[in-house]
């Protein structure tokens, strides 16, 4: 069993208008002194914190009370002019407590009004967590050919993958910056780490329009797939300009002929 808090930022996207036009630097030196303080006030009670997004923190909280939440509520508001939400839910898995935690704030389940700290939490159960670290081997190697810039998106594409493949696990995976990620693991992911390391070794990044791929140069006994596509919003460009349907009809009939 698994306890999470995810803190948020509250009206965050009002508040940065008040900052004028040039404010971007001072929104980064926010978020960073944000996540050093919150970093410092869970760990100092045993627990680990993974940025999420800039506004928004998952905490492996695993024995923290409501009065813990509610002590650390109180020192971030004596330091930051922004207001933070608390979400806790726990699981048998991290990807459940994740749930749990969202599944709490999105109906409204409060458990301290004043400070804003909604879920789930039940000190009785016992609970532990294993984390897993991966690293790139050999990322120095890839320096003589690429650019900074162009590490940096292996990098991403790379944590796009480990992501994935471990949400199929239940668990949760963060960047650490660098080449370093942190899996927030269940048994089952635990289990399957060399198949993925196995895996990742395997894989090629194609970037190119699938249409233009000859997929049968692949062995389809031995070949996993994946077709990563844009998001399927209104904004997007790809999906102004063709029909998803016979998008789909494509994909389809160029995968039963692989």
């Amino acid at each position: 069993m698994i306890q999470l808090s995810i803190l948020k930022i509250t009206e965050y996207g009002p508040w940065t208008l008040t900052l004028g036009s040039d404010r971007e630097h001072e929104l980064q030196m926010l978020q960073a002194s944000l996540y050093k303080q919150i970093q410092q006030l869970f760990s100092a009670k045993n627990c680990l914190v993974f940025l999420n997004k800039s506004d928004e923190f998952f905490v492996v909280s695993n024995g923290l009370t409501l009065d813990d939440h509610i002590e650390i509520q109180k020192s971030l508001k004596k330091l930051f002019e922004v207001t933070l939400t608390i979400s806790i839910g726990y699981g048998n898995t991290p990807f459940e407590a994740n749930l749990k935690a969202y599944s709490g704030k999105q109906n409204n389940i409060l458990l301290n009004q004043e400070y804003a700290i909604f879920g789930f939490i039940d000190n009785s159960l016992e609970f532990d967590v294993s984390i897993m670290h991966l690293d790139v081997d050999d990322l120095k190697s890839k320096r003589k050919d690429n650019s900074p810039y162009e590490i940096s998106l292996k990098i991403f594409e790379l944590y796009s993958k480990i992501g994935r493949y471990f949400i199929e696990k239940n668990s949760l995976t963060f960047f650490m910056g660098g080449d370093n990620y942190m899996v927030v693991a269940s048994d089952d992911a635990k289990n399957s780490v060399q198949n993925f390391i196995d895996l990742i070794k395997k894989i090629t990044f194609i970037h190119k329009p699938f249409l233009e791929i000859n997929f049968n140069k692949y062995n389809r006994s031995k070949t996993y797939i994946f077709l990563d596509p844009p998001y399927l919003d209104n904004d997007n460009s790809f999906y102004q300009d063709k029909e998803v349907e016979s998008l789909l009809d494509k994909i389809y009939n160029v995968m039963r002929n692989f």
